[in-house]
């Protein structure tokens, strides 16, 4: 680890130690958290869970209807192969 790696890590750790050891610096970070991140963070949540579940709808449609044309006969997908005399061409 370089030591711009290093110090930036301890940097981060005394100013977390500070946030907790001083109690307004507390109060004020957990009113930004209450606030603003955590319903940020809510919203973030319910729109990827809903994009998950339209993912795995879109793929489960998609297996569905490969698997109906691998079922299916060819006659009933293509209906223009039981009159193949009667097509011009």
């Amino acid at each position: 680890m370089s030591i711009t790696y290093k110090a930036s890590i301890l940097l981060g750790i005394v100013v977390l130690i500070a946030i907790l050891a001083i109690s307004p610096l507390r109060a004020l970070v957990s009113g930004i958290f209450s606030k603003i991140l955590t319903p940020s963070f809510m919203t973030v949540i319910s729109t990827l869970l809903l994009w998950i579940f339209w993912v795995v709808k879109k793929v489960g449609s998609s297996h569905m209807t490969l698997l109906k044309n691998l079922v299916m006969p060819r006659k009933v997908l293509f209906p223009t192969l039981e009159n193949e005399d009667k097509r011009e061409l």
